[in-house]
């Protein structure tokens, strides 16, 4: 029989926390971070994917360092992939996390 490993564990734990609602802001993007970098994002629900893109399109989240695909075979570019200041790319979420740091987060929106 296999076992998970902690990271795993702690990964699945991490979700059933965002799924009752138990993560904060700083927790939420880390987790969907981790998500995106990793490709599993593309892969999961709906509701994930689209959490992610909102996450990319308000410069909260980068997208993954190398391209991925997601569920239905479409690629998703990587961070280095497209053109600087554009949703997904360091510089966007520089410039977005420093025009909006008041902004309030709302992981459901």
């Amino acid at each position: 029989m296999s076992s998970l490993s902690s990271a795993s564990k702690s990964l699945m734990d991490q979700m059933i926390a965002f799924e009752l609602g138990d993560l904060d802001e700083a927790e939420t993007v880390s987790l969907f971070q981790q998500l995106i970098d990793d490709g599993t994002v593309w892969r999961l629900q709906g509701s994930y994917g689209r959490m992610a893109q909102q996450l990319i399109e308000t410069g909260r989240c980068l997208l993954a360092p190398v391209s991925q695909r997601d569920y239905f075979g479409n690629v998703v570019p990587g961070r280095h992939d497209i053109e600087p200041g554009q949703p997904g790319t360091g510089q966007f979420v520089q410039e977005q996390q420093l025009s909006s740091d008041d902004l309030p987060f709302d992981p459901l929106s």
